[in-house]
C-alpha cells in the first residue's frame, strides 16, 4: 500500500497529489538550502566563536526585519494575484501585477536601506554593545534591497507554480553562495566578520539577478502556454497596496517575533550567550524545510481551490499535509530530544551548554507542525485581518514574555518565550480557520 492510500491522499487527485509529488523535488531542494545555511553558521562559528556569532547574528536579525518592511507584503499580494490570474490563464495579468510590485518594493526597501544605515551608531551605542555590531550592520544594510526583490520574484514564480526554481531562489541561492564566497575572501584576505557580512551582500545580489532571469524564462514558457486575451487584470498599484496593507502586518510581525529574543538577548546578556542561543534556533529550525517545502506548493494551490469554491478540498488538502509532516519529522525530533548536547558539539565544546534550549525550542517547532498550515489558510482566502489580529495578539505575549524571561533567565528563558508565542498565535489561528474556512466545508458536506 503506497504512503499517499496509507494516509488516505488519494481522494483528492489535483490536490494532495499534486502537494505529496512535488514536495518531493522541494524538500531536496530545501534540504540543501537548510543545511548550507547551518554550515555557513558553523563555519562562522568556527572562525569567530560564540561572540563573533552572536555580532553576526544580531545584525542579520535586524536586517531581515528591516528587509520585511520593504517589502510591506506586497510580496504575499503578488503571490495571490498571480497565481489567480496564472490560474485563469491571463499572462498579461500576471505581467502587469509583477512589474508593479517590483517598483514598489524597489522604493521601499531604498528607504528602509538609507534609515538603518543613519540608524547604526544609535543603534549600537542604545541598545546594543557589541564593537562589532555597527559596522556589519552597515554592511549588511546593502543586501536589504537585493533581499527584498529577490524574495518578490521568489514569490511571483510561485504564483506560476514552479516550485523548484522557487525554492532554489529562496532556500537554496543566498546560502550556498554566502558559503562559496566567505570562502574566497578567507582564500584572499584571512577571516573577519566584515568579510562574511560581504560575503552575504554580495550572495543576496547575484541571487537577485539569478531571479530576474528566470522570472523572464518562465513568464515567457507561461505565455506560450496560456490564452492569450490580452486583457487587463485592472490590478492597479492602488489595490496591490490595499492587498498588501493587510498581509504586512502579518508578515512582519511574523518575521519580528522570529527575532525577537535575538534582538532581546543582545539587549540584555553579552554576545556569547546570543551566540549559545542562534547555534540551539539553528539547529530547531532544521524541520522548517519540511514545513516551508509544503507550504511554497499549498499556497498558490489553496488560493485557486477557494477562489474557485472548493472549500472540502481546501479542509482536505490542509489534514493531510499535517499527516505527512509529522510523519516526515518524527525522526528529526527524535535526535533533538534524547541527543542535544552530542548536535550541539559540532559547532564547538562551548555550545553543549545551550542543550536545554535546542529542546524546549524543538518542542515549539513540533507544535507548530502539529497545528498545520493555518498562515497559509488564513492569508490565502481572505482573512488577512483574523492572522493579523493573531500576530499582535501572539506579538503582544512575546514581548512581555520575552522582556521578563530573556532578562532573567537569557537564553532559556528566550526558548521559552518562543514556545509561548508560538502556542498563542496557532492557538488562535486553528480557532479562526475552523470557524472561517471549516465551517464552509462543513455547509458545502450538507
Amino acid at each position: 500500500m503506497s504512503v499517499l492510500r496509507y494516509l488516505g491522499l488519494a481522494r483528492l487527485d489535483l490536490g494532495m497529489q499534486e502537494v505529496a509529488g512535488k514536495a518531493v523535488s522541494s524538500f531536496a531542494y530545501r534540504l540543501i538550502g537548510t543545511l548550507a545555511q547551518f554550515a555557513f553558521i558553523v563555519l562562522i562559528t568556527r572562525l569567530f566563536g560564540p561572540a563573533g556569532l552572536g555580532s553576526y547574528a544580531l545584525a542579520q536579525s535586524v536586517v531581515i526585519v528591516a528587509s520585511t518592511v520593504g517589502r510591506w507584503g506586497i510580496d504575499q499580494a503578488a503571490l495571490k494575484y498571480v497565481a489567480i490570474q496564472a490560474n485563469g490563464g491571463e499572462p498579461v495579468g500576471v505581467k502587469r501585477i509583477v512589474s508593479q510590485a517590483v517598483l514598489l518594493v524597489t522604493g521601499f526597501s531604498l528607504a528602509v536601506t538609507l534609515l538603518i544605515w543613519l540608524a547604526a551608531p544609535w543603534l549600537g551605542n542604545n541598545f546594543f554593545h557589541s564593537p562589532d555590531f555597527v559596522s556589519l550592520l552597515r554592511i549588511m544594510a546593502l543586501s536589504i534591497v537585493p533581499f527584498s526583490l529577490l524574495n518578490l520574484l521568489a514569490e511571483a514564480i510561485r504564483g506560476l507554480r514552479r516550485i523548484g526554481p522557487y525554492t532554489l531562489l529562496q532556500g537554496v541561492a543566498v546560502p550556498v553562495l554566502s558559503i562559496l564566497f566567505l570562502l574566497a575572501c578567507l582564500y584572499g584576505s584571512g577571516p573577519s566578520l566584515k568579510s562574511a557580512a560581504g560575503a552575504y551582500v554580495v550572495s543576496c545580489g547575484l541571487a537577485m539577478l539569478i531571479g530576474f532571469l528566470l522570472w523572464r524564462l518562465y513568464l515567457g514558457g507561461y505565455r506560450q502556454k496560456a490564452r492569450i486575451s490580452g486583457a487587463d487584470t485592472g490590478i492597479g498599484p492602488r489595490q496591490l497596496l490595499a492587498t498588501a496593507n493587510q498581509m504586512a502586518w502579518v508578515t512582519m510581525i511574523a518575521v519580528a517575533m522570529g527575532y525577537v529574543e535575538t534582538i532581546f538577548l543582545g539587549m540584555f546578556r553579552s554576545d556569547v550567550e546570543v551566540g549559545l542561543f542562534s547555534a540551539a534556533l539553528r539547529f530547531s529550525l532544521l524541520p522548517n524545510f519540511v514545513i516551508i517545502a509544503f507550504n511554497s506548493i499549498l499556497a498558490p494551490k489553496i488560493a485557486s481551490l477557494y477562489h474557485a469554491g472548493e472549500f472540502g478540498s481546501v479542509r482536505f488538502l490542509a489534514r493531510r499535509t499535517v499527516k505527512l509532516m509529522l510523519l516526515v519529522t518524527a525522526p528529526i525530533f527524535a535526535l533533538y530530544f534524547f541527543l542535544p548536547h552530542y548536535l550541539l558539539g559540532l559547532f564547538g565544546s562551548q555550545f553543549g551548554e545551550a542543550a536545554a534550549v535546542l529542546t524546549i525550542l524543538s518542542l515549539g517547532q513540533l507544535l507548530i507542525i502539529a497545528a498545520g498550515p493555518v498562515e497559509i489558510l488564513l492569508m490565502m482566502t481572505g482573512h488577512e485581518k483574523l492572522m493579523r489580529r493573531n500576530q499582535i495578539v501572539a506579538a503582544g505575549c512575546g514581548l512581555f514574555f520575552g522582556g521578563l524571561l530573556i532578562y532573567r533567565f537569557g537564553a532559556v528563558g528566550a526558548a521559552w518565550s518562543q514556545v509561548i508565542r508560538s502556542l498563542v498565535v496557532n492557538a488562535l489561528s486553528i480557532w479562526d480557520v475552523r470557524r472561517e474556512i471549516y465551517s464552509r466545508a462543513n455547509l458545502a458536506d450538507c
